[in-house]
């Protein structure tokens, strides 16, 4: 039977860059939650993704789930704008009526096709971008908006819009919803917005290296933050429980077994020394950290569960109410502390695997149930394969030992130092080989002794290896390998951000080499003698936000430039991240405030001349990214209002998800830097001032007006 004849679409007579609806409006089936698409194979290759125009429940998403469907649409917004269903998005970014209808057109026209789930994705990602426009440019005619509100002029402004964006798949993310819109007769203009072409879009406009499918720079950048702060994050953590003992934890700690000293109170005659000292470590955020540090000592020494340190203050507890509100909020803040992703994720309460002695205490990985051991060889082994060019196959093969002695013992006979020592270390990895006749190929890699890669294998060696007899980087199964790209719960927690704006959901290391063999490299080779004229002329890049390469072992690889090898891309991103979260304004303890250029959280120094880069018209108003900038002047007065600030956004922590770690969290750091730098520089009273700053910001009086947007 052919296709029903379509009457056609009725232009305005007032203009013939409207549309008015024709009863063809009847035509679009009614409205549904998703379309299951096919991917056209059968048998085992068949796929079936469940493309959700109204986000679904937890439990139905589950259910669909274990029907063995793909779900684009249907993690109920708990990543992020990429997780919520178009449909909805549609509904919130333009309007209801808008939502149900591109909904409905969408049902018409993809219902019984065959796409595969990568096609899918990228139709969400493009109507996501289309959908963004719409409410760019209507945002203040949204009401009542629908398909049948866009007008023709509107399809060449997004034309226009999409050429000058900075989008890799310009001409697809165009073409996706314009093709949608054209193919039903009452939203084509009669067919004639197909006279706007998508031919005069670049299909790519990045480099061919990324037109390859590498990841970009800036997406390889976030990586290696992640993978950086992560590992890092860990070792800390490991190091400090490692190095507590009787004489850091200092004279003022309540050992296990110690006795308790009554105080002889004629109002608490049961008052002792240890109940006072219990109550004021749980007074403020200094008095946390020691009860953390009692809470793992006591671990350390081998008094668990009825023993423990926590077993002990709830010996106290159960006597005094205020205790018990006390621990309530130091509970909370140890949660906030360690696991603030689990909790955005698992509506403000830890996951199954977060355990706060998982993340101090070395265990084996069959031993380690939280999975911070696997976690702690993920991240480190991404930032080798980055670091060196190889691929995970090698990198994972990496033995323990050879000959009786450790891979990072073994010198590069090569390069050796006037004391007799190698300049660095050689380490053999194998590449398999396929076919009968063929043999594995051993794949070798020099690594500078001293270089920051090399202190972050130690690192691994020292804090996370328990077994020496297989391979160097251990997990728990081989399971975890496999399904190394997946590892879905490293970006739900973290979000990085693709060249289309998208949060990355998956991980693929193939993509990590050849962003790196860029030509612009060379450029920055010229005229370098050594190693630190080039350290010096990459930070200097940095510094002036110019640097748009990385580097890589194609390029520098130690055998054939080892005069720049030293040069760790880890140590200088690192130094970035670092210096990004700092306090970077004045602390001042000898002198009153002038008052002249007050602001919520510190006085200006120059509100003409502000120094965190964003534009301003005559003065600065950005009054929340004040202690980023270098024009801030912090006196006593304003501690109370940035440890109230400090409260705000951690109130907002909870309702939005991964969204509060783009926004506020880089605030929120360098509000507590702020804090940290002002008790450091007040030796006689900073650390009492603080307190009392605490206690004025939680006296639920208010401080500052709530957080609205960036500014206030």
């Amino acid at each position: 039977m052919g296709r029903k004849s379509r009457t056609p679409a009725k232009l305005n007579p007032q203009s013939s860059n409207e549309i008015t609806p024709s009863s063809e409006e009847s035509d679009l089936p009614q409205l549904k939650q998703f379309i299951d698409i096919e991917n056209g194979r059968s048998g085992k290759d068949l796929e079936i993704t469940r493309f959700y125009l109204s986000t679904p429940t937890k439990e139905e998403a589950i259910a669909a789930k274990c029907l063995g469907r793909i779900l684009i649409g249907g993690n109920a917004g708990r990543t992020g704008f990429k997780s919520v269903a178009i449909g909805d998005y549609a509904r919130e970014k333009v309007s209801e009526l808008f939502g149900q209808g591109l909904s409905r057109l969408l049902i018409h026209l993809l219902d019984k096709k065959n796409m595969s789930k990568n096609s899918v994705n990228n139709l969400a990602s493009s109507f996501r971008h289309f959908i963004n426009f719409l409410s760019d440019i209507y945002v203040n005619n949204l009401d009542n908006f629908s398909i049948y509100s866009i007008k023709y002029d509107d399809w060449e402004k997004y034309r226009e819009y999409i050429e000058n964006s900075i989008l890799k798949d310009k001409r697809n993310t165009f073409k996706i919803p314009h093709s949608i819109f054209s193919d039903f007769s009452p939203t084509s203009f009669n067919g004639s917005i197909n006279r706007i072409t998508s031919k005069s879009i670049n299909k790519r406009t990045s480099s061919f290296l990324e037109g390859n499918g590498a990841y970009s720079d800036a997406v390889m950048y976030q990586l290696l933050a992640l993978f950086i702060f992560r590992f890092e994050r860990q070792v800390e953590y490991m190091e400090h429980y490692e190095s507590l003992c009787n004489e850091t934890m200092g004279g003022d700690w309540l050992r296990p077994g110690q006795n308790a000293i009554c105080l002889n109170d004629p109002k608490n005659k049961k008052l002792t020394d240890q109940f006072v000292l219990i109550d004021k470590l749980l007074s403020d955020i200094n008095g946390y950290k020691r009860i953390l540090d009692h809470k793992l000592i006591w671990f350390k020494l081998g008094n668990r569960r009825n023993k423990s340190f926590i077993a002990k203050i709830f010996s106290f507890i159960h006597g005094s109410e205020s205790l018990k509100d006390k621990y309530t909020s130091y509970k909370l803040w140890e949660k906030n502390e360690h696991f603030p992703y689990s909790l955005d994720l698992n509506d403000g309460k830890l996951g199954a695997n977060d355990n706060i002695f998982g993340l101090y205490v070395k265990r084996s990985v069959s031993e380690d149930k939280t999975g911070s051991m696997n976690q702690m060889a993920f991240y480190l082994a991404n930032i080798v394969m980055i670091y060196t060019g190889l691929n995970k196959e090698v990198v994972l093969s990496w033995p323990s030992l050879v000959n009786g002695k450790s891979i990072l013992d073994q010198n590069d006979s090569l390069f050796i130092r006037d004391d007799g020592h190698g300049r660095e270390i050689e380490i053999s990895g194998i590449k398999a080989r396929t076919g009968a006749k063929t043999k594995d190929k051993p794949i070798r890699i020099a690594i500078v002794i001293g270089s920051p890669l090399f202190n972050m294998l130690k690192e691994y060696e020292k804090h996370a290896k328990t077994n020496s007899n297989g391979p160097f980087f251990e997990f728990n199964s081989k399971s975890f390998t496999k399904t190394w790209g997946g590892r879905t719960d490293t970006f739900k927690k973290y979000s990085i951000i693709d060249d289309n704006g998208e949060l990355l959901s998956t991980l693929n290391t193939t993509k990590f080499r050849k962003v790196f063999a860029s030509t612009k490299m060379l450029e920055h080779l010229s005229g370098i003698k050594n190693k630190q004229d080039l350290a010096d002329l990459l930070r200097r890049d940095l510094d002036h936000k110019n640097f748009d390469v990385t580097l890589s072992h194609y390029i520098l690889r130690s055998q054939h430039a080892t005069s720049v090898l030293d040069l760790a891309i880890v140590a200088i991103t690192s130094e970035k991240i670092r210096q990004a979260l700092e306090f970077k304004g004045v602390i001042e303890i000898n002198q009153e405030p002038k008052t002249e250029n007050l602001v919520y959280l510190c006085e200006c120094a120059d509100p003409l001349n502000p120094t965190h880069g964003f534009a301003i018209a005559k003065k600065c108003t950005y009054y929340d990214l004040c202690l980023g900038c270098k024009q801030s002047i912090v006196f006593e007065m304003h501690l109370p209002y940035i440890c109230y600030r400090i409260l705000q956004y951690e109130t907002r922590r909870i309702e939005m998800g991964n969204e509060w770690s783009a926004i506020f969290e880089d605030k929120w750091m360098i509000a507590h830097d702020a804090l940290n730098k002002y008790k450091n520089q007040d030796k006689e009273n900073g650390e009492r001032l603080i307190k009392n700053a605490w206690q004025t910001a939680r006296s639920n009086e208010t401080l500052l007006p709530p957080i609205i947007m960036t500014k206030f």
